[in-house]
């Protein structure tokens, strides 16, 4: 299932009776609080929910399907999660 920042805010809405607006915000506010920590710590855990962790990918080398050639595929960072048990 994908659901988007709206379908988790709606679920708030049905749960616990909030305004739409207000959960909104409230999960914005969330996705912001942890993507502020990885850029921070590189890593943030929540009791209870799970952790989020920023991992480094290398630079590698690839092939353009369309045309054949050789290219190289810049390194970047990834989000990864991992809940609790």
């Amino acid at each position: 299932m994908i659901a988007t920042l709206k379908d988790i805010a709606k679920v708030l809405v049905a749960k616990h009776q909030l305004k739409q607006r207000d959960a909104e915000i409230f999960v914005n506010a969330i996705v912001d609080t942890v993507l502020e920590g990885l850029q921070a710590d590189r890593i943030v855990k929540i009791k209870g929910f799970g952790t989020f962790k920023l991992t480094a990918v290398r630079d590698r080398e690839s092939v353009n399907v369309n045309t054949g050639e050789r290219i190289i595929v810049t390194g970047h960072d990834k989000i990864s999660f991992t809940p609790d048990a």
